[in-house]
């Protein structure tokens, strides 16, 4: 990818991705949601810079083992709101299949990464599988040192723990 070193590539390969995406979420969003009484679905395209990427080097860590010269990036959140709790399970069921169906999309597109971001993942989604195994050892052993009783781990209930990788 040219985009570290030249901006009107970058810009393009973005508004192709992010046409791509919302082109598919809008498309399916309609097809197998249109009869959810109060739906709210939106995306949200978050832009992730080389400058914040190399800020988070510089103090200490990149702990997502994010390339620094293949940004910028973004990360695409995907909203979700009904008014009846009734439909929760199908607008869940196709929440999940429209985002197989966008990395699907991705996958065989040159802008394609693997990266998973905790606060906006949903849930099943593999967050610390998508860490370098160098890096996943050193949360693990982080959380051994810091939580060695395992009180965030084996109490606090859901979320995402590194221990379970």
């Amino acid at each position: 990818m040219a985009c570290a070193k030249h901006f009107e590539p970058c810009r393009l390969w973005w508004t192709d991705a992010a046409q791509e995406i919302h082109g598919t979420f809008v498309s399916e969003v309609s097809s197998r949601l249109a009869g959810i009484t109060g739906l709210q679905a939106s995306i949200t395209f978050q832009p992730v810079t080389k400058s914040f990427l190399q800020r988070s080097v510089d103090s200490g860590g990149n702990p997502q083992g994010i390339d620094v010269l293949k940004a910028p990036f973004f990360w695409m959140v995907e909203n979700w709101t009904c008014s009846n709790a009734s439909d929760d399970g199908a607008v869940q069921a196709a929440a999940d299949a429209i985002t197989a169906d966008i990395n699907a999309l991705l996958a065989q597109k040159p802008y394609s990464a693997t990266y998973l971001y905790m606060d906006d993942a949903g849930k099943g989604q593999r967050v610390f599988q998508s860490y370098p195994a160098a890096n996943l050892r050193k949360l693990k052993l982080i959380r051994t040192k810091y939580d060695p009783l395992r009180i965030y781990t084996n109490l606090l209930v859901g979320g995402y723990k590194v221990a379970d990788v």
